[in-house]
């Protein structure tokens, strides 16, 4: 780079930070700024749709202009910028005092904070920062119990646990690896088994989990990488190997990028497409997946994550990987100088999350890792093509791509990101990156690691938990049987070029059921038949999305049909079982609720359960225990789908002695018929949807 060059990027990464110190408000809690977010619920034609407010976060918060202004600070030595990032974390840690939060994801929540007072403290070896950062963290294990958490890296538990290890290895205190022991094991458990390898998140959002950075598969799987190499156990590399073997599998050749799975209901406007979709038989809607490129979404995001794979695990697939991201990074954020480009150019965003500055990262982390200055000089492309849109726009667009020509200030959706990777393009290996936060530790801040359930996790110890997420019960009574069999399948079996799962039902199948007694092999097989079922379920649910506006729309009808209805109009109705229900006999009570527990069946005679199992948007597979009355009304639709029909087959089997015992389990069967369209179970006989089932039994993954 040029002076010249230096000299421009240099002024414009200063005068952004002068623009801040223009809005900034004072009072006595310290200086904060207005950021810019908005409400997903309206359409952005609407005046409310754009909202400014005070935050604490990095990523739209004050904590991420303070991380901006002390990388100024450093470069200009100008004590203005030091002032603001003082007063601003001033302000911060007051919001966070006087607003309790139980959200401690890294970019969205109070563990950014922690981070950025760590940041603080590496600048002014002031040790009330870290005092702070503990305080604030603390109280972390509060987003464990917030059942709508999600585990992804900017929103979620895993970001959680990389902010826990950098407290970590900065203050070595213990109780910091206590809880972080705890949000592994949350994400270990949470797990999701693809097609190939994991992920996690499963949501009626999506069309699958998602593979990006911010929110999927790369994301998590980098925070197992850092925690592998921090804590010196190569068994958590096996978590974000898997992660990243999950994303290769959806690897798009044609797009040279990774899908976009996402697939929501936010507005009114969504929900009609969806429902237009769904009526139609529109597979490819809830099928198909978009793509982008960018941090949060896409392979500028996902590159990041490799080219930190292939930097700590020393593995050439990462680099491959790594290369195709940086191809297409090339291909979508450097435009040739033509004036067939001038529009695309000045329509662009170049914030962190989902613009040219944030996706020219990728650039700057080859540059670094290759050491090959191409890269760099690709950087260098972006940030002047930011110049050019500055000088003839007069503003930097928004990461909301604001139709009202408005500026942000934030971090990563505003003028403090641009600001910030300025900085980072004049000083490469010197600004830390905050779109891939690593671990920063030397061998004297380490601590010894402390016991826990996966601290020291062996890849034998990863393996079964992972296997026991799919199969609790048969683990539990498979150990309870053959213990030493079952320790040895773990310690010996590889999984053989399938999944652990697979692998697993293989061995408990071929190798230990035909070792075990007769009624220990009928228990067993037992338990290993409902749950294999359970997970060929899981497996075959091409789109939550699609079960999603399915069950919205089924609740809706079964409102409009039960509205009034009383017992004489209910037996009028036409009715089937929902077609994605599957009913299962078992010989033993297995209910994961029962207080006994499932090994308790080693001393109950066989009898008949029925289990009913459906597919969830939410929870992948619902699994409901039916009692005998209500296998016996469910079972007489399988035969009859007028309600007067199924009543009388119930009937018969259960030969009433009298008129009144007659009438009674008529009652009794109607009512089971009410609860039974009201869960989902049965549905209005219909023909419409045939079509639309089977074109979705042709979809391939």
């Amino acid at each position: 780079m040029d002076n010249k060059t230096r000299n421009k990027i240099y002024n414009e990464a200063v005068r952004i930070g002068e623009e801040l110190l223009s809005l900034v408000k004072r009072d006595k809690k310290g200086m904060s700024w207005e950021t810019m977010t908005i409400d997903n619920t309206k359409e952005r034609e609407d005046p409310e749709y754009i909202i400014w407010r005070n935050g604490e976060s990095i990523y739209s918060g004050n904590a991420g202009i303070v991380l901006f202004f002390l990388e100024l600070y450093k470069q200009t030595r100008n004590d203005n910028y030091l002032e603001a990032a003082v007063e601003g974390m001033r302000w911060v840690v007051h919001y966070c005092r006087e607003n309790p939060s139980d959200n401690y994801a890294f970019f969205t929540g109070r563990m950014g904070v922690s981070y950025a007072l760590l940041k603080m403290h590496e600048l002014t070896h002031d040790s009330h920062y870290l005092e702070r950062a503990l305080d604030i963290a603390e109280p972390c294990e509060l987003f464990l119990q917030n059942t709508n958490t999600v585990d992804d890296l900017i929103n979620g538990t895993s970001g959680t646990l990389l902010g826990l290890l950098q407290l970590h290895a900065a203050t070595g205190e213990a109780w910091l690896l206590e809880k972080a022991d705890l949000f592994l094991q949350r994400l270990v458990d949470r797990s999701h088994r693809g097609p190939e390898g994991l992920y996690w998140d499963f949501s009626s959002n999506n069309i699958r989990g998602l593979c990006s950075f911010s929110h999927g598969a790369a994301g998590i799987g980098f925070v197992f990488l850092e925690a592998g190499r921090y804590l010196q156990n190569e068994a958590l590399y096996h978590i974000a190997e898997e992660a990243f073997c999950y994303e290769r599998f959806f690897f798009n050749e044609e797009n040279k990028n990774w899908p976009d799975f996402r697939k929501s209901i936010w507005v009114p406007k969504d929900y009609e497409e969806h429902t237009a979709a769904y009526i139609e038989g529109n597979t490819a809607f809830f099928t198909q997946p978009g793509f982008m490129n960018a941090w949060c979404h896409g392979a500028a995001g996902i590159g990041l994550s490799r080219l930190r794979a292939y930097e700590v695990v020393k593995k050439d697939v990462y680099a491959q990987e790594a290369k195709i991201a940086l191809y297409k990074t090339e291909e979508t954020d450097i435009i040739p100088d033509t004036e067939q480009n001038d529009i695309k150019k000045y329509q662009r965003s170049f914030t962190l999350c989902h613009g040219c500055c944030g996706n020219a990262e990728i650039f700057l982390e080859a540059y670094r890792a290759f050491m090959d200055e191409s890269y760099l000089a690709l950087a260098e492309k972006v940030a002047l093509q930011a110049l050019e849109v500055k000088k003839n726009k007069q503003r930097y667009m928004s990461g909301f791509v604001t139709v009202n020509g408005q500026e942000d200030t934030s971090l990563f959706m505003g003028n403090a990101g641009i600001g910030y990777f300025f900085l980072k393009l004049l000083e490469p290996f010197k600004v830390p990156s905050v779109l891939l936060p690593k671990i920063e530790s030397s061998e004297d801040t380490k601590r010894a690691v402390a016991n826990g359930s996966i601290l020291k996790a062996t890849p034998v110890d990863i393996r079964k938990r992972i296997v026991q997420r799919t199969f609790r019960r048969t683990n539990l009574l498979v150990e309870k049987l053959a213990s030493c069999q079952a320790a040895d399948y773990f310690e010996r079996h590889g999984s053989n070029g399938v999944s652990e799962e697979q692998s697993y039902m293989n061995f408990v199948k071929q190798e230990l059921i035909p070792s075990l007694s007769d009624i220990e092999q009928e228990l067993v097989a037992d338990i290993l038949t409902l749950e294999c079922e359970k997970y060929r379920i899981e497996q075959n649910i091409i789109s939550s999305s699609l079960l999603n506006i399915k069950t919205i729309i089924q609740t809706e009808r079964t409102v409009n049909l039960l509205k009034g209805l009383g017992d004489q109009d209910i037996l009028q109705l036409n009715l089937a079982i929902e077609p994605d229900v599957r009913i299962l006999l078992t010989g033993w009570d297995w209910n994961p609720n029962r207080k006994s527990g499932c090994v308790d069946n080693l001393n109950i005679e066989k009898d008949v359960y029925t289990v009913l199992l459906k597919a969830d948007a939410d929870v992948k597979v619902l699994e409901d225990h039916l009692s005998s009355f209500s296998y016996a009304v469910l079972v007489a639709f399988q035969k009859n789908s007028l309600v007067p029909d199924a009543v009388q087959a119930v009937i018969s089997n259960f030969e009433p002695a009298s008129t009144e015992q007659e009438k009674s389990i008529q009652q009794a069967v109607v009512e089971q018929v009410r609860q039974a369209i009201l869960a989902g179970f049965l549905i209005e006989n219909s023909e419409n949807m045939l079509k639309f089932r089977e074109d979705l039994k042709k979809v391939k993954i």
